[in-house]
């Protein structure tokens, strides 16, 4: 009957834990691992230790102690079963030695002592043992990567490529955004709010212009390469309270790495190195916006401010441009406080009658025009 009763409170147990499983095809041992720590459950609360051999129980405790979820010892047994299967596989003077010294914990000498064979000896025996189980576990792990890979197809059902169409101003808040559109479907647009320096650093790239020197994007294009690195690809991976997050994965020496990176940035960073631009479906799919026949539909989360921007660039979707008054309310928006506080100090106010190039400005002030240039670090006024 107890056994009934354990069995299910297992399965119960395993139920109720069933969103807990990180990996679905380690599901038996996961099993295990819950069945076992019923079992010592049991054992302590109902003190039925008396009716089971005193060894059967000290092997319950050693292996599973308090800590730990029964998903991670039973791991950690799988992963020790794994060690003993390659150790199996030496040979008999191998074992004997790899045993004696991480099991037994014995020193060189010791061991030597009791086999009868020098230090020398005894090292040339590990050393081949270590290089024999080296290649044994590399092997039982790449058998089991084999086995539970993921399908060629898999990023293409979780992620979905798109191009940069345009970067552009919304009206009200003076805050630039770039617009994505779905590779695969050019009816679907996704909009993100984005910097002012990375609307510059994505535009520049868009229109292929060069700067004197390399701005900060490029700059880190131009260390990726030197240091033999390549961008695979970026992708817009979620949003969160109003905030896109993406990744870029880098490869170096056939080692790939993750970095968290801002969307903007990632973009901006792709366009220099020639990697695709992904995004995660469920973003594109509630985030996006879709043109119809009847008109845009967005997204449940899709940010409302910004419907009339993409109304208007459907209407005209012109192509990626820096003309003047978008570069100059890019600039404008930029400037910081203490650079309003000089040209107030000379009389002038940044509206949205100035225009910009670099330290240079254009303002139009009651009928008159004035260049307010910037030179060694004080603001000079030119009347036109």
């Amino acid at each position: 009957m107890r056994k009934k009763d354990l069995t299910q409170e297992t399965f119960v147990k395993a139920y109720l834990d069933l969103a807990k499983m990180r990996d679905p095809s380690r599901f038996a041992s996961w099993l295990h691992g819950i069945a076992v720590n019923m079992c010592r459950m049991w054992l302590r609360d109902r003190k039925g230790a008396n009716d089971l051999p005193l060894e059967v129980v000290a092997e319950t405790e050693g292996k599973f102690a308090d800590n730990g979820s029964p998903e991670e010892h039973a791991e950690a047994e799988e992963l020790r079963l794994s060690i003993r299967e390659a150790i199996a596989s030496l040979s008999e003077r191998n074992r004997l030695a790899i045993t004696l010294y991480y099991i037994d914990g014995l020193t060189y000498d010791e061991i030597g002592d009791f086999l009868s064979l020098s230090q020398s000896a005894i090292k040339s025996r590990m050393h081949r043992a270590r290089k024999q189980l080296k290649e044994g576990l590399i092997s039982m792990v790449e058998k089991d990567f084999d086995e539970h890979k993921l399908p060629e197809d898999f990023p293409e059902k979780v992620v979905q490529e798109v191009v940069v169409k345009n970067v552009k101003m919304e009206k009200e808040t003076k805050v630039p955004v770039v617009i994505l559109q779905n590779k695969a479907d050019e009816e679907q647009l996704l909009p993100i709010w984005i910097g002012t320096f990375e609307a510059f650093a994505i535009i520049h790239r868009l229109e292929e212009k060069q700067t004197p020197r390399p701005m900060t994007h490029d700059l880190m294009a131009n260390i990726l390469k030197e240091f033999d690195m390549k961008v695979i690809r970026v992708v817009v991976t979620d949003l969160q309270e109003d905030t896109f997050y993406a990744k870029i994965t880098i490869e170096s020496d056939g080692v790939r790495k993750e970095i968290d990176a801002r969307p903007s940035d990632s973009i901006a960073l792709a366009l220099r190195t020639g990697a695709p631009i992904f995004v995660a479906k469920s973003v594109l799919s509630e985030s996006g916006v879709r043109v119809t026949e009847e008109g845009l539909k967005p997204g449940k989360l899709a940010d409302k401010e910004l419907m009339e921007l993409m109304e208007e660039y459907v209407k005209v979707p012109s192509p990626p441009s820096i003309d003047p008054k978008f570069q100059s309310d890019l600039a404008i928006n930029s400037i910081s406080e203490e650079l309003r506080k000089e040209f107030e100090n000379i009389g002038f106010s940044l509206s949205d009658n100035a225009r910009v190039s670099g330290d240079t400005w254009q303002i139009n002030d009651e009928g008159r025009t004035y260049i307010v240039k910037k030179e060694r670090d004080k603001l000079n006024v030119y009347p036109v």
